[in-house]
């Protein structure tokens, strides 16, 4: 696996350089201690007692990183936060509790993976009852799934399906950005009435199908 390289506040350029032996997950022991180090430290304080907004755990930057692996990392050390990818073309951001995806966004999102016309695109939902409910959506700042789960238009199962092909479908792109930077917060997940919990495997499994499918 390719390795991926981070920048902490304070020893961005303070690490010797040099060749160092790969780990059997194709990280370097550094990059590991440099992201278990970082993602400890917690929120700062001022002289008067104030919290100071907390930093990025880690960051990084391509060519230097790959994303899949990054993410096999997040998993594997079963971390909660959120992850932000910027790329040049589009803008990434990925829930994690305990190392389970919950939820993915991207801006701008493509209308064809926009939840409602997945919803649409499968006869689960009437097109005016959408249009009504992203209005409501809209002025109670709420998010779509959660006010079609709350009045139960669409079934548990139903949703927990167009959500995770949404999720899918925007990882095959995020896995194809080449040049991006990232930051990831220690932070809990927005809390939702309804989300998914997935594992990054399954997602890596689910975009090497759908890229020899494409062959």
């Amino acid at each position: 696996m390719q390795a991926f390289h981070t920048q902490s506040h304070e020893a961005a350029n303070s690490a010797p350089h040099g060749p160092s032996r790969e780990s059997p997950n194709g990280d370097s022991p550094r990059t590991e201690q440099t992201l278990r180090k970082v993602s400890r430290r917690g929120t700062g304080a001022t002289e008067s007692g104030a919290s100071e907004p907390r930093p990025a755990a880690f960051r990084g930057a391509s060519p230097g990183f790959s994303i899949p692996n990054l993410l096999q990392f997040l998993g594997t050390n079963r971390k909660t936060g959120t992850l932000h990818v910027k790329s040049e073309a589009e803008d990434f951001s990925i829930a994690m509790d305990d190392g389970l995806i919950v939820h993915a966004s991207s801006t701008p999102r493509p209308i064809e993976e926009r939840l409602g016309s997945i919803l649409l695109q499968r006869d689960l939902v009437e097109s005016d009852t959408l249009g009504d409910l992203i209005e409501r959506s809209r002025e109670t700042n709420t998010r779509l799934g959660d006010a079609l789960h709350e009045r139960g238009l669409v079934s548990t199962e139903d949703l927990q399906s167009a959500l995770t092909l949404q999720i899918e479908r925007m990882f095959q792109r995020l896995f194809g950005t080449l040049e991006a930077s990232f930051e990831f917060f220690e932070e809990d997940p927005e809390k939702h009435s309804f989300r998914v919990r997935i594992g990054v495997m399954e997602l890596l499994l689910e975009n090497a199908r759908a890229a020899d499918e494409a062959r």
